[in-house]
């Protein structure tokens, strides 16, 4: 079961004096937040009733047309994932409504090393590694980036966990 609310933030007031609008959604329990990209000024928002009432102005029918596939967007993913009985994520199901996938925010090879060349790198500066090790791994990204670029025609692979 999903959950939608669309509010705006009072507190990020643009300089036209418009609010932006954000879609909280609650799903399995858990929630997150995702900026429309839409704003109306406060005292619209509050005369229609978050939009809720007979609109008179163009724009703002647009705009709840906009809102409400916007919503129905989030539920039909939903109702998917709960056809396919599929066991995702909170992170997962906001990566779905956002239109990316998993993969692409897969950390690629030439990435982790650099991760754990940059822990690896304040071991060494506390003292608990030797800073030829530290060499010797910086050396290994580099031999990886030349193979890969040679091998796949690109400096990066995406790695399989994460």
């Amino acid at each position: 079961m999903v959950k939608t609310m669309i509010y705006i933030k009072k507190d990020k007031v643009k300089s036209n004096g418009s609010c932006p609008i954000y879609i909280k959604v609650i799903f399995n329990r858990k929630s997150f937040t995702i900026s429309t990209g839409k704003s109306i000024s406060e005292d619209r928002w509050k005369e229609t009733d978050n939009l809720r009432r007979l609109l008179r102005q163009d724009k703002e029918r647009v705009l709840k047309e906009y809102l409400e596939l916007y919503v129905l967007k989030i539920e039909k993913i939903n109702n998917q994932i709960e056809r396919f009985q599929e066991d995702i994520s909170v992170e997962e199901f906001k990566l779905k409504v956002l239109g990316k996938e998993a993969e692409d925010v897969k950390p690629n090879l030439l990435a982790v090393i650099e991760e754990h060349n940059l822990h690896f790198a304040k071991l060494v500066a506390i003292g608990e590694r030797s800073r030829a090790s530290l060499q010797k791994y910086a050396r290994v990204k580099e031999l990886i980036r030349l193979f890969n670029l040679k091998t796949f025609g690109h400096e990066n692979v995406i790695s399989s966990f994460g």
